[in-house]
C-alpha cells in the first residue's frame, strides 16, 4: 500500500503566508482526531488523465466516477479492479450507490443514461434510458433479493421510485417533487443528518399521529432535533458513531470550505475543511475538531467538486477532489503525542503517553516525561516539576535519585518532601537525608512532620539527630522563632524515641507540657521512669496523669503517690475518686472525707451517702468542727443518734420540714413523739406539722399537746382541712368497701350457677377409684361388685362408685361424708394400690 502524508493545519493561522491578515482574537488550539494520506498505487495515474466526480465507499472496495463516465473499482489502498472497471456513461458520471452486499452499483450522469453494474454478479446489469437526466441516485438495500423488486430511486427534478419489472424494463412511480439536493446521511433507519448550504439539520423520522388518515400506505413525519449555522459551505456529511448505548451517534462530521476561502480564492489549491460538531443544544455545537486540508481545484466556486464518503463503524473518511483521493483515519497514540509535543503542550503528552503506554509503538513515556520536566526546570517552575516526577519517574529508582541530585543543585530539594516515595521505590537514605536538613534549617515545622511521618529506616537517625542538636546549640548565631525551636524539640523528642533513648525523650515532652507524652509512657511502658514527677504530669494534664496512675497502680503505692500529690488536694480527691470508682482503696475513704470537707464541702454529703465503709466517730468528729450541720445530722441518723439528729433539725437548723422528712425515712414512734414534744413550742412548727404529717401522726395528740394561752394563726382553718380530709377518708373507704361487696356478690353468684350445671356421663368414664367403667353396656362382662351400684358425682367433674368408698380411718370416712372428691383431697382409698 502507498500512501503520502498530508500537511493539516489544525484551527490556527498560517504564519507564513503574508497576504493574510492577522486576527485580533486568537483561534482556539484544537486537537486533530485524524492523520490524512493520500492514497497512491493506480490513483495519480487514473486522476491526471480522468478528473474524479463523484463516489462511493464500501467496506471492501470504492467505486469512483470520472468526467469521461468512467466507473473505477478500485480497492481501499488505491489498485485497480480493471475487470470491474468500464465506461458506463457518456458525460461525467454524478452519483454511485452501492447494494450492501457488494454486488451491484447503479450509477447516473448528465447523459440521461442510468447504469446498472456488476462488481460480484452480472444477472441484472442493465442500461436504462431516462426522459430527464438524473443528478442523485439510491440503490434499495434489498436490491439482490429475488422478491424485492430490484429497485433504485433518481432525482433530479422529481424524485422517482423506479421498479424492475416481470419482463426485465424498469417503471417509474414520483415519490415527491423535489426543490433542492443537499448533502445527506442516514444514521440509522430513523435518523438522518442534512447538509445544505451551511446549515446543519438532524432530522428523525416519525409514524403519522393523523388518525384520520386511512391509506394502504403509512404516513410519516419528520422532526428537526438540531438546526446549526456553521462558517463553511457543506460539500458533504456523515457521522461518528458514540461509546454511549443510549444515543447512536455522537458527533457530526462535516466536509466543505471555508466561507473566507471561496471570498478570497487564490492560485489552483484551495483550504478544505473536515470538522466534527458535538451537539450542545438544538441550536449550538461544539467544536471539537477542525482539520484544513490543501486540495488542488480547478473551479474553487464549485463545491461539487468535492465529496466525502465513510465507513463509520471503522471510524475512516475517504475525501475525493478533482485529482486526489484521500484517506482520514483516526489518530494513534504516536500520532496524539507527537502533535502534543509539536504545539509545545508538553504536560498534555506526558499525560497522554502514560494513560496509553500499550498503545505507544515508537515513543517512549519516560522521554516525554523527561523532555517536559526539563522544560520546567529551566523556566525555574520547580513545584509543577516536583508534582510531576511520580508520573515520570514511575518505579525507577536511578530516575528519582537523579532529580533528587538535581533539584539540590538548584536549591530547591524542599519542594520534593511531599513527593518522595517511601517505598517501591525506597531511595537510598541521602535523598531523605538532604531533604530534613534543607528543612531543619529553612522550615523547622516541615522538618518535625517529616520525622513524624517518615519511617526512620528511611534515613541514618543519629545523624539527623546530630544534626538538630547542632541547630539548637547554634541558635545563638541564626536565631529561631518560639514556634521554630518547639518543631526542633519535638523532633529530638521522637528521634530519641526511634534511637530508644527513652529518658531523653520524657525530658524533652515533659519541658515541652506536650500531652504526647502520656502516649509515650503508655506505648512503651515508661511509668518507671515518670513516678518521680507525677506533679510535672500533672500540669500537663491532670486527667491523663490520674489515669496512668490507675493503669499503673500496681507501680507505685497509692501512699506514695498521695505524698507526691500532698500540695495538690484536688489532684488527691480525683485520684481517689478514680480508686473508689474501681472499688479500690477502701482504706483511704477516711482521708477522703477529710479532704472533701477542707476543700470541696458542698460534694461531703453526696459523698457520705454513696460511700458505705468508713468511721462514722471520725466524719461525725469532722463535720462537727466544721459545723456541717445537714452532713451531722446523716451521720447521726446512720449511727443510731436519731434523737440528736432531730434535735440538730430542730433547733440548730430550725428545718421542721428537713424533720418531719428524717422522721418520714426512719418511721419510729418515739421519733414522732419527740417531734411534736419539739414543734408545739412555735406556732409556725404547728402549722407544718400539721399540714403534712397527719398520715403518721394523730393530730388529735398534736392539738392536746399545744398550749392553751398560744396564738396560733390560721389553726381553724387549718382544722377543718384535716377534718374535711378525713371525711373524705372514710367516704373514700365506704365507696371502697360497697364495691368489695359487689364484685363478692357478682362472682359468689357466678359460682352458684356454676356449681348448679348438670354433668354428663358417657360409657368412656371411670371411677377414679376402681378405674373401671362407671356405666357398664350389657355385652360386655361385668364386674358383679359393682352391679346396681350407685355412683356419686363431684362438682369437680370426678366420680366414684359408692362402694368404693370404704375408707377405715375415721379422720378419712369423715372427708368422705362430708362429701368432698377423695382425688382432689389426696385419700389413699380401697383400690389405689
Amino acid at each position: 500500500m502507498q500512501k503520502e502524508q498530508v500537511n493539516t493545519d489544525v484551527a490556527q493561522i498560517d504564519e507564513e503566508k503574508n497576504n493574510k491578515v492577522e486576527s485580533d482574537i486568537e483561534e482556539v488550539l484544537l486537537e486533530p482526531r485524524f492523520k490524512y494520506s493520500r492514497i497512491l498505487n493506480n490513483i495519480p495515474g487514473i486522476l491526471r488523465k480522468d478528473m474524479a466526480t463523484c463516489m462511493a465507499m464500501h467496506h471492501k472496495f470504492a467505486a469512483v466516477g470520472s468526467r469521461s463516465g468512467n466507473v473505477y473499482i478500485i480497492d481501499h489502498f488505491g489498485s485497480l479492479h480493471p475487470e470491474n472497471t468500464a465506461r458506463h456513461h457518456r458525460c461525467p458520471v454524478t452519483k454511485i450507490s452501492i447494494d450492501p452486499t457488494g454486488s451491484y452499483f447503479v450509477s447516473c450522469s448528465q447523459d440521461a443514461r442510468i447504469s446498472i453494474g456488476g462488481i460480484t454478479s452480472f444477472e441484472l446489469s442493465q442500461i436504462i434510458d431516462l426522459k430527464l437526466a438524473a443528478r442523485s441516485v439510491a440503490i434499495d438495500p434489498d436490491f439482490t433479493k429475488r422478491s424485492s423488486g430490484h429497485m433504485f430511486i433518481t432525482g433530479e427534478r422529481n424524485l422517482l421510485l423506479h421498479q424492475r419489472t416481470f419482463f426485465g424494463n424498469y417503471r417509474e412511480k414520483i415519490l415527491y417533487e423535489v426543490k433542492a439536493r443537499p448533502s445527506h446521511c442516514w444514521i440509522n433507519n430513523e435518523t438522518l443528518a442534512v447538509g445544505w448550504y451551511d446549515t446543519v439539520s438532524i432530522c428523525v423520522i416519525i409514524g403519522s399521529s393523523d388518525s384520520q388518515v386511512v391509506s394502504s400506505t403509512e404516513r410519516k413525519g419528520v422532526e428537526v432535533h438540531y438546526v446549526w449555522k456553521c462558517d463553511m459551505y457543506i460539500a458533504d456529511i456523515s457521522f461518528t458513531l458514540s461509546d454511549d448505548k443510549s444515543c447512536f451517534w455522537k458527533e457530526i462530521t462535516v466536509f466543505g470550505m471555508k466561507k473566507t476561502t471561496v471570498e478570497n480564492p487564490t492560485q489552483d489549491e484551495c483550504e478544505m475543511i473536515l470538522a466534527l460538531l458535538e451537539p450542545e443544544d438544538s441550536n449550538t455545537f461544539t467544536l471539537t475538531t477542525e482539520d484544513r486540508i490543501e486540495m488542488y481545484t480547478c473551479d474553487r466556486g464549485n463545491l461539487t467538486l468535492f465529496h466525502m464518503s465513510s465507513l463509520p463503524y471503522e471510524n475512516v473518511y475517504f475525501l475525493l477532489g478533482c485529482q486526489e483521493f484521500i484517506e482520514a483515519q483516526p489518530c494513534s497514540a504516536d500520532d496524539r503525542v507527537r502533535w502534543y509535543l509539536e504545539n509545545d503542550m508538553l504536560r498534555d503528552a506526558m499525560q497522554y503517553a502514560n494513560e496509553h503506554k500499550a498503545q505507544l509503538e515508537h515513543l517512549d513515556p519516560v522521554d516525554i516525561g523527561k523532555r517536559y520536566l526539563s522544560s520546567l526546570t529551566k523556566q525555574k517552575r520547580f513545584a509543577e516539576a516536583a508534582a510531576s516526577l511520580k508520573a515520570v519517574c514511575g518505579r525507577q529508582k536511578d530516575l528519582w535519585e537523579y532529580y533528587v541530585n538535581e533539584f539540590e543543585q538548584n536549591n530547591v530539594v524542599l519542594q520534593l518532601a511531599k513527593y518522595l516515595p517511601v517505598r517501591d521505590p525506597q531511595l537510598e537514605p541521602e535523598c531523605y537525608q538532604c531533604v530534613l536538613i534543607a528543612a531543619l534549617y529553612n522550615h523547622p515545622v516541615l522538618f518535625y512532620n517529616l520525622i513524624k511521618v517518615w519511617n526512620p529506616d528511611l534515613f541514618r537517625v543519629g545523624a539527623i539527630t546530630d544534626m538538630a542538636m547542632k541547630r539548637i546549640v547554634h541558635e545563638n548565631v541564626n536565631p529561631l522563632s518560639e514556634n521554630d525551636a518547639v518543631a526542633i524539640y519535638r523532633s529530638l523528642a521522637r528521634l530519641y524515641l526511634y534511637e530508644r533513648k527513652y529518658n531523653k525523650a520524657l525530658m524533652l515532652y515533659i519541658m515541652l507540657n506536650d500531652k504526647t507524652v502520656f502516649q509515650v509512657i503508655e506505648k512503651y511502658q515508661l511509668f518507671d521512669l515518670v513516678k518521680n514527677d507525677l506533679t510535672k504530669l500533672m500540669d500537663i494534664d491532670t486527667n491523663l496523669t490520674i489515669r496512668l496512675l490507675i493503669e499503673n497502680a500496681g507501680s507505685l503505692p497509692t501512699k506514695t503517690i498521695l505524698t507526691q500529690l500532698a500540695m495538690y488536694p484536688k489532684l488527691q480527691m480525683a485520684y481517689l475518686n478514680s480508686l473508689f470508682e474501681r472499688n479500690e482503696g477502701e482504706e483511704f475513704v477516711d482521708f477522703a472525707i477529710g479532704l472533701y470537707a477542707e476543700n470541696e464541702p458542698r460534694l461531703l454529703l453526696p459523698f457520705l451517702r454513696k460511700t458505705a465503709v468508713y468511721d462514722i466517730a471520725k466524719a461525725i468528729d469532722i463535720c462537727e468542727k466544721k459545723q456541717y450541720i445537714n452532713e451531722m445530722v446523716y451521720l447521726l441518723g446512720r449511727s443510731g443518734n436519731r434523737m440528736k439528729a432531730l434535735d440538730l433539725l430542730v433547733n440548730k437548723l430550725g428545718r421542721i420540714d428537713s424533720a418531719i422528712d428524717f422522721c418520714r425515712e426512719n418511721d419510729d414512734s418515739d421519733l414522732w413523739n419527740s417531734l411534736v414534744d419539739a414543734a408545739v413550742k412555735r406556732p409556725d412548727h404547728i402549722m407544718e406539722l400539721l399540714n403534712t404529717a397527719g398520715k403518721y401522726v394523730n393530730p388529735l395528740n398534736i392539738i392536746e399537746k399545744i398550749p392553751e394561752q398560744m396564738n396560733i394563726p390560721g389553726l381553724r382553718n387549718l382544722l377543718v382541712k384535716i377534718l374535711r380530709d378525713y371525711e373524705l377518708l372514710v367516704q373514700m373507704q365506704l365507696g371502697s368497701l360497697q364495691v368489695t361487696e359487689a364484685d363478692s356478690n357478682r362472682l359468689f353468684a357466678k359460682y352458684l350457677s356454676n356449681r348448679k350445671r348438670s354433668i354428663f356421663i358417657d360409657f368412656d368414664q371411670y371411677c377414679i377409684v376402681c378405674r373401671i367403667a362407671l356405666l357398664l353396656q350389657r355385652e360386655k362382662p361385668t364386674d358383679c361388685r359393682h352391679t346396681n351400684c350407685d355412683i356419686i358425682v363431684y362438682s369437680c367433674g370426678h366420680s366414684v362408685h359408692i362402694h368404693c368408698l370404704y375408707i377405715p380411718h375415721s379422720d378419712e370416712q369423715r372427708i368422705t361424708e362430708n362429701g368432698r372428691c377423695p382425688m382432689c383431697y389426696g385419700l389413699h382409698l380401697y383400690g389405689n394400690g
